[in-house]
């Protein structure tokens, strides 16, 4: 079986709330179906708010402690993605473990949404409720890792590493339902 490590995007969590009461969990069962699979799943937790640097470099850490001599299959969700891709990437003591990247709807180009609210400008920045608007704000660096400008430099220098499948799932909501999901693969 696999040894899986589930990676949160911006603002994630391990669990919501605290306790074992109704605590959902950032991946809503994923980790429960696969370990229920006979796979070994972890799942990372990384700065919420921090840098993709900063937090590619503490995914690094716990894929370098993962279980150790084992190969490594990373499911990224979101700006987790970019966290994988700069850990993959500058990190040649972990390169070679991970086997497969799996992302889903990371931001490779950037997201719209990051750079309307660091405008405070447009139709989409006043469709973003308040209190999101307020937690995004506060992300520090975050924030701003995730604009088209900067996306598109970092996406420049994170190429695909030989021996690593990459798997990128993606969705347009503006699309007709035929065509919403996009999958991409390649193996290097």
């Amino acid at each position: 079986m696999a040894n899986i490590i589930l990676t949160h995007g911006i603002l994630g969590f391990d669990k919501l709330l605290p306790g074992p009461l109704l605590s959902p969990h950032y991946f809503n069962g994923v980790a429960a179906h696969l370990t229920d699979k006979g796979h070994h799943v972890i799942e990372a937790k990384v700065d919420a708010i921090g840098s993709v640097a900063h937090r590619g470099d503490q995914l690094a850490e716990i894929l370098k402690h993962a279980m150790p001599g084992e190969p490594l299959h990373v499911i990224a969700h979101s700006m987790g993605g970019l966290d994988a891709r700069h850990a993959i990437t500058n990190r040649k003591d972990i390169v070679t473990r991970v086997r497969t990247l799996a992302t889903i709807g990371t931001p490779y180009q950037g997201s719209p949404v990051a750079d309307a609210i660091m405008s405070n400008t447009g139709p989409l920045f006043q469709a973003i409720p308040p209190f999101l608007v307020g937690q995004l704000k506060n992300s520090g660096e975050a924030l701003s890792d995730l604009t088209v400008d900067v996306s598109k430099r970092r996406d420049m220098s994170t190429e695909d590493q030989d021996g690593i499948r990459y798997i990128e799932v993606a969705g347009d909501a503006s699309k007709p339902a035929t065509n919403l999901f996009y999958f991409g693969w390649q193996q290097k």
